[in-house]
């Protein structure tokens, strides 16, 4: 009896916990140029997102690792919660999902297609009866579905999409430009052998949160940024990952 008494008390216990008694984490989707696991044997992270969520992390004090996951199943972890933080495209079939307090950057969703080839990626439309790649989960691959490609097909890897295009089996490829870019150089493909067409979207990039993350925990990651713009260390990270501002 006594075992059982102790047993409800600390199932009593648990349950009276406040939301904020919950540990953060930090989720991030592998995404090439965003957040991608360092080559090194010491671990870590690698990317520009990454890097500037790590750098945020030291600032406030967190010391937890960043939990690096296929893009798609980041964003369900994300929103399965509890007290999540999340580099993540802001767009309209995420809304509701999340906070969306701390803006990391920004870029250009778009259509690309090789170089030497003729196919027209003036706009949505003129590809939507063409084989066209695209990250699954990713934003790029929302924006064309929504847009309703007849030939959108998702890879769970944006590096695939570099070889698929290179060797012909997609017409073109939709996705976020820094990402196309460093998954074309990843594979070892010329970045000058893709041929840019219509922006989608100028997308912004944020350290998203489950819906539990208290205001305050927030302005603290918030105050992190601002203070790595003031003293320069934004600028450097991005020029270290090469990072092209949108057009």
């Amino acid at each position: 009896m006594a075992a059982s008494c102790r047993f409800i008390l600390l199932l009593a216990l648990c349950l009276a916990l406040p939301a904020q008694a919950q540990v953060l984490r930090i989720v991030a989707g592998m995404i090439p140029g965003f957040c991608e696991a360092k080559s090194s044997a010491a671990g870590g992270v690698s990317g520009v997102s990454c890097v500037l969520v790590a750098e945020m992390a030291r600032r406030v004090g967190y010391q937890r690792p960043i939990d690096l996951m296929p893009q798609a199943r980041s964003i369900e972890t994300a929103r399965a919660g509890p007290m999540v933080l999340l580099p993540l495209g802001r767009n309209d079939s995420r809304e509701a999902f999340f906070q969306w307090h701390i803006k990391l950057l920004e870029d250009d969703v778009v259509l690309v297609a090789r170089q030497d080839s003729g196919v027209d990626i003036s706009s949505v439309g003129a590809v939507r009866e063409q084989p066209v790649g695209g990250l699954r989960g990713g934003m790029g691959f929302d924006i064309a579905e929504r847009a309703g490609l007849h030939r959108l097909e998702a890879v769970a890897e944006e590096r695939l999409n570099a070889r698929k295009l290179a060797v012909g089996r997609i017409s073109a490829w939709v996705g976020v430009w820094n990402s196309i870019k460093r998954a074309q150089a990843s594979e070892n493909l010329p970045v000058s052998a893709l041929r840019r067409g219509a922006v989608l979207r100028r997308a912004e990039i944020h350290l998203a949160a489950s819906p539990d993350v208290p205001p305050a925990e927030l302005a603290r990651w918030k105050a992190a940024l601002e203070s790595m713009k003031a003293d320069g260390t934004y600028r450097r990270i991005l020029a270290d990952y090469d990072y092209d501002l949108p057009r």
